[in-house]
């Protein structure tokens, strides 16, 4: 289409210089007649001539002006072109059956598959469209069309299990134009005898291919769900062991403190009714009783903090500008204890430019509120599959509303660090020695 208007535009350029040279030509040849008594005539017609070169000269303008537009609203629109043949190269599909999950699948494939027994069963997958005689005999004649109707069905299903078995994201359009290459291929070779596959039976195959590759995308979404269950059902059981672990030490710490309470209450009371050599000597029984009770004390406190941390954790909202592109964030936890922005450094390895931190706080349940945040924006997940994928495309004041929603309706966050543009130092020095190098070159090419 481009190349098209682009050609118009050479034409009429053309038209144009034709149009200048043959007045000019016309320009010499009144030289030639001036001694002539029709000059007079010929101007007159060289005039009408010029006027109507110079209405064509306005009209070719105005073809131009338009076809130059035109050529534009070509050249805006052939993005979205490529964007959709970019898409199309990775195999895009359409789902056509949407089922809930794979056992639908299996029972609708089961249904197809009992269609195209029944259809062969009663001769409509294949069929003749004339009598056969063969040796003058009808009998033989359709003897003969039933085994060659067999043959084919028999060549058709076996190519079609083959392009079945192997469909995948990136051939679903190949594989359906390949059974029906077969389909067609199979018929012309028949038509010497009027024998063809039916219609009816190609469409069960193209439906057949189609939920086979459905049901293992289907097979494969419920895979990694299940994986993404086991992995969160494992974490629960490492912290119910930690927590019951801590719930244990809180009842033996709270257990010391009430024995060592209650014998340094009875030192206490005796101390007053002994004697002196005897006081000592408990004096220094109330003094280790004291101490005792002091670290049954902070064993208690330390238990009830580290049985806090097991469900406490820091969550991170994070970007990169340079890698990934401008309102899209990764919103994500880390449960160490020490050093947790070593859990933002160790993805930095995995992209061209590190990671900036706008949201860094503390949860005391940072799973509730990792899992309330992703609740809050799962329409706005960059990948719609894979949840173990925590990007999201939004604003970072979403974000914000979001995190003092949060806070205000849970009471868990602490220490909430916040800075709303991104720092991006590499990437923005990158973009500024590209712009720069490109200056350069560009100083030396008009030198």
């Amino acid at each position: 289409m481009n190349l098209f208007l682009l050609f118009l535009l050479v034409l009429s350029s053309a038209g144009i210089i034709y149009t200048l040279g043959e007045l000019n030509r016309s320009r010499k040849a009144l030289r030639r007649y001036d001694s002539l008594s029709s000059q007079e005539n010929f101007i007159e017609q060289l005039n009408l001539d010029i006027h109507n070169r110079q209405r064509e000269l306005l009209n070719l303008d105005q073809q131009c002006s338009s076809l130059k537009k035109q050529v534009s609203q070509l050249r805006q629109q052939i993005p979205d072109f490529e964007e959709e043949l970019y898409v199309q190269s990775f195999g895009f599909y359409q789902a056509k059956y949407n089922f809930i999950n794979s056992g639908d699948y299996e029972v609708q494939l089961k249904r197809i598959k009992a269609q195209q027994r029944e259809m062969i069963k009663n001769n409509g997958a294949a069929i003749c469209n004339i009598s056969l005689s063969l040796n003058d005999s009808e009998k033989e004649g359709q003897k003969l069309s039933q085994n060659f109707l067999k043959l084919i069905l028999t060549i058709f299903n076996s190519e079609c299990d083959t392009v079945i078995n192997k469909v995948k994201t990136s051939n679903i359009d190949k594989s359906q134009e390949k059974i029906e290459r077969n389909f067609n291929d199979l018929n012309k070779k028949s038509k010497i005898i009027n024998c063809e596959i039916t219609e009816a039976y190609l469409k069960l195959k193209i439906w057949e291919l189609h939920l086979k590759y459905e049901l293992e995308c289907k097979k494969q979404e419920e895979k990694e769900q299940e994986q993404e269950i086991l992995i969160q059902m494992r974490q629960e059981e490492k912290d119910r062991r930690k927590l019951e672990e801590e719930t244990k030490k809180i009842r033996e710490a709270e257990e010391n403190e009430s024995q060592y309470r209650q014998q340094l209450e009875i030192a206490l009371r005796q101390q007053e009714s002994v004697a002196k050599q005897e006081r000592r000597q408990l004096e220094v029984q109330i003094e280790q009783l004291r101490q005792n009770l002091a670290k049954a004390i902070s064993d208690k406190e330390a238990a009830i903090s580290r049985s806090a941390m097991v469900k406490a954790g820091y969550i991170y909202i994070i970007s990169n500008i340079g890698s990934l592109g401008r309102d899209v964030y990764r919103i994500c936890m880390t449960k160490r204890s020490t050093n947790e922005d070593g859990y933002i450094k160790d993805m930095s390895p995995e992209v061209p430019f590190p990671f900036d931190v706008h949201f860094k706080f503390i949860s005391e349940d940072a799973s509730d509120t990792l899992r309330r945040l992703h609740e809050r924006f799962k329409d706005r997940r960059v990948n719609a599959i894979n949840l173990r994928r925590e990007f999201f495309e939004i604003s970072i004041d979403e974000i914000a509303q979001a995190v003092e929603d949060i806070k205000k309706e849970t009471g868990a966050l602490k220490n909430i660090q916040y800075e709303k543009a991104p720092q991006a130092l590499e990437y923005r020095r990158t973009i500024a020695i590209k712009r720069k190098d490109d200056h350069t070159a560009v100083n030396t090419q008009s030198a």
